[in-house]
C-alpha cells in the first residue's frame, strides 16, 4: 500500500508506463519515509530514476553505492565505463581521483589519482599517470611498521607490500617492496643506525644521529638483519682506524653485515691532503698514504706486476717466540730449483718458468707452504694445492748464506795458518839450500888443493 502525489506528463516516460511522471510517496506498505521517483513509482527505493541524473554540486551519501548494469555492463574505452570520472581542463594540468578518508585520524587517507600529465615526457601535455597512493600524519614513517604507510597488492591471497621509510628525522627516503612469494625483496635508501640494526660495531660507522649516512640497503628479507644483507653507506673513520693510524677519510662503503666492507673515498677533507683521487679499500680503511688496501689474504689468478716496492711489516714489536733457524744450509741443500711449464696453458713452445716444488719445501719448510685454491680448468671450480711463501724464504736464506760465512772464515783462518807455515819452511828451505851451496863450494875448494897435493907430490 502506498500513497502519495503524481505530476504526470501526457505522454509515456518509460516504456509500457503511461501513467507516471514525477511521484511523491509518503507512505509505503505502512512505513511513513519521504521517497521520490522520476519516471517511475519508487517503490522500496527512497529515489528511482529510470534515466541520466547530473549533478552539479556535491554529492553526500550515508549508504553504499550498487551499480549493476543490464547485460554484460560496460568495458572501460575512452568514452565510457561502469564508473566514469572527467573533468574540463584540457591544459594537461586535470586530474581525478577517488579519496578514502580515514574515521580515526582525520588527515589519514588513501587514493587513486589520475592525472592528464605526469609522466616521463616533458614536452607533451599527454603523459597519463595513475597514483594508488596512502597518506600518513606528517613524519609517521619508520623503520618499524608503527604509523608507516603501507599499500597491498593482493592475488587470491598472493600478497605484497610497498612500504614507507623515513630518516632519523622522520622525513621519507623511499619504499620498499615486499613479497610473500620470495625472500629477495629489493634496494631501497634509507638512514638508520646499522650497528644498532644490525647488533655490530661497524668499522668507520658512526651510527650518532648528526652522522647518519645516506644508506641505499640491499635486503635479502624482511628483518633487516640477515647475514646476507648489504648496505652502502658512508664512512667516517675515527683517529688511528685506517692503515696508516690517520683519520677522517670520509667516502663510501659497501657493508655486509658480518662487518665485511669495500670501502672507497674521492678526497681527504684536511689539509694537506684535500686532493682529489680515488682510494680503495676491501676490509681496510685505505688510509692518506695508500690508494689500496686490503685488509685479508689476496688471491690474484695471474702475473701481478709492481712498478714500486713492496714492503711488509716485520717490526719485533709485533713478534713473540723469536728463535733462531738451525741448519738452514744443509736444508735449503736438498731443495731443487727446476725450470718448467704450467700444465694449465701447457703447449711445448709455451714460456718456461723457474721456481721450486712445493712439496719439496713443505719437507725441509713447512712453514713456508701454504694450501691455494686453483681453477685448473677455467670452470670455476676450484681445488686444493700447494703454493711457496717465497718472500719468506729470504730468512733460511739468510742463514745459510751465515752458516757459509763461518765455513768460509774458519778455511781463510786455516788458510792463513798454512800459509804462514808455508812461509816459515820456504824460509827454512832457502837457508838450508844456501847452506848446502856453501858446503858445496867448500867440497869444491877441498878437492882442488887435495889434487895440486896429489901433483906435487
Amino acid at each position: 500500500m502506498s500513497y502519495g502525489y503524481n505530476l504526470y506528463s501526457k505522454g509515456a516516460v518509460q516504456a509500457g508506463v503511461t501513467d507516471q511522471g514525477l511521484c511523491i510517496q509518503t507512505q509505503y506498505d505502512g512505513s511513513y519515509n519521504f521517497r521520490l521517483g522520476l519516471g517511475y513509482r519508487p517503490g522500496t527505493y527512497q529515489f528511482l530514476t529510470t534515466g541520466d541524473v547530473k549533478v552539479g554540486g556535491k554529492l553526500d551519501m550515508d549508504g553504499t553505492l550498487n551499480i549493476s548494469e543490464s547485460g554484460a555492463g560496460t568495458a572501460a574505452s575512452v568514452t565510457d565505463g561502469t564508473l566514469t570520472l572527467s573533468h574540463t581542463t584540457s591544459d594537461g594540468t586535470g586530474k581525478n581521483s577517488i579519496v578514502f578518508k580515514s574515521a580515526s585520524n582525520g588527515t589519514d587517507y588513501g587514493y587513486i589519482q589520475y592525472n592528464d600529465n605526469g609522466g616521463l615526457d616533458d614536452a607533451s601535455d599527454e603523459n597519463g599517470l595513475l597514483t594508488i597512493g596512502v597518506q600518513n600524519d606528517p613524519n609517521k614513517h619508520g623503520i618499524t611498521p608503527t604509523n608507516a604507510e603501507r599499500i597491498k597488492f593482493d592475488i587470491a591471497g598472493a600478497s605484497a607490500y610497498l612500504d614507507a621509510k623515513a630518516n632519523s628525522t622522520g622525513g621519507s627516503v623511499g619504499a620498499v617492496f615486499t613479497t610473500n612469494y620470495v625472500n629477495h625483496v629489493g634496494l631501497h635508501a634509507d638512514v638508520f643506525p646499522l650497528d644498532t640494526l644490525w647488533n655490530r660495531t661497524l668499522t668507520a660507522y658512526d651510527s650518532t644521529v648528526e652522522q647518519n649516512r645516506s644508506a641505499l640497503y640491499l635486503l635479502f628479507d624482511n628483518a633487516h638483519h640477515s647475514d646476507d644483507d648489504l648496505a652502502f653507506t658512508g664512512m667516517n673513520a675515527p683517529g688511528g682506524s685506517t692503515v696508516d693510524g690517520s683519520s677522517k677519510p670520509y667516502g663510501y662503503m659497501l657493508r655486509s653485515r658480518s662487518d665485511g666492507y669495500i670501502a672507497y673515498q674521492t678526497r681527504w677533507l684536511e689539509q694537506p691532503y684535500s686532493e682529489g683521487g680515488l682510494a680503495l679499500g676491501v676490509n681496510a680503511l685505505p688510509g692518506r698514504y695508500y690508494d689500496f688496501a686490503v685488509g685479508g689474504k689476496s688471491h690474484f689468478g695471474n702475473d701481478v706486476i709492481v712498478t714500486g716496492s713492496v714492503t711488509e711489516s716485520s717490526d719485533e714489536r709485533l713478534k713473540t717466540d723469536i728463535e733462531p733457524i738451525d741448519g738452514a744450509l744443509d736444508k735449503i741443500s736438498r731443495l731443487r730449483g727446476v725450470s718448467y711449464r704450467r700444465r694449465k696453458d701447457y703447449d711445448a713452445s709455451s714460456i718456461k718458468h723457474i721456481g721450486m716444488i712445493a712439496q719439496d719445501m713443505q719437507r725441509e719448510f713447512p712453514e713456508l707452504v701454504e694450501t691455494v685454491s686453483v681453477d685448473t680448468d677455467n670452470d670455476g671450480v676450484t681445488e686444493k694445492y700447494y703454493g711457496i711463501k717465497y718472500t719468506s724464504f729470504t730468512a733460511p736464506l739468510v742463514e745459510a748464506v751465515k752458516e757459509l760465512k763461518t765455513k768460509n772464515d774458519a778455511l781463510e783462518t786455516k788458510c792463513s795458518t798454512l800459509e804462514t807455515t808455508h812461509n816459515a819452511l820456504v824460509a827454512e828451505h832457502n837457508t838450508l839450500r844456501s847452506e848446502v851451496e856453501t858446503l858445496k863450494q867448500q867440497n869444491t875448494d877441498i878437492l882442488q888443493r887435495l889434487a895440486a897435493l896429489e901433483g906435487n907430490a
